[in-house]
């Protein structure tokens, strides 16, 4: 069950930054946290999106730290924790 809900905010994840020139996007657990990596292009606005099912709603994830919110700016190896 775990490993479906990281594969599932990975391709969350990977559709928001999509579009905000995110790339080389990584994930991995430790312990209880899930720490996403990438490379971020330009100066963008970061969020995280979750959903719990398959109903098409997504939740911002609001217990989250490092370069997400507005205006992170560009670079290699961006992290979120």
């Amino acid at each position: 069950m775990r490993k479906f809900f990281i594969l599932f905010l990975l391709l969350v994840f990977a559709l928001v930054m999509r579009a905000e020139n995110a790339s080389n996007v990584r994930i991995r657990q430790e312990g209880k946290s899930i720490i996403i990596t990438y490379d971020l292009s330009k100066r963008s606005v970061v969020r995280v999106l979750m959903s719990s099912n398959n109903s098409g709603y997504y939740t911002e994830l609001k217990a989250v730290s490092g370069n997400v919110g507005k205006s992170v700016p560009a670079g290699k190896a961006r992290k979120i924790v």
